[in-house]
């Protein structure tokens, strides 16, 4: 997934994540370009970061868990998602309905 953040911002020691949203969002914009004249919508969902278990399993192998979580929120203007998962489910029931 792509998210606004990185896309701002870069974090060392995580590239793997820039590249791979810079592939997702290119892929998209490809795909859609290819089927549009089939009339068939291709869409990505950026959802920046989601208060999520794998959030917290980050912060946990740090050395100080508070100072991890503390550092992170501080990098995004608006912390994660507290909604969590259930945030994402309106678009995606969203996209999935016919034109």
């Amino acid at each position: 997934m792509a998210t606004v953040a990185s896309s701002l911002k870069i974090v060392p020691s995580l590239a793997a994540d820039p590249i791979s949203e810079a592939a997702v969002v290119g892929l998209t914009k490809s795909l859609a370009a290819d089927y549009t004249a089939s009339n068939i919508r291709v869409n990505a969902i950026c959802t920046g970061t989601v208060d999520s278990p794998r959030l917290h399993e980050r912060w946990h192998i740090t050395v100080d868990f508070e100072a991890a979580r503390r550092a992170f929120i501080g990098r995004q203007p608006t912390g994660p998602s507290r909604g969590r998962e259930r945030v994402l489910i309106s678009p995606f029931i969203w996209l999935t309905q016919p034109i």
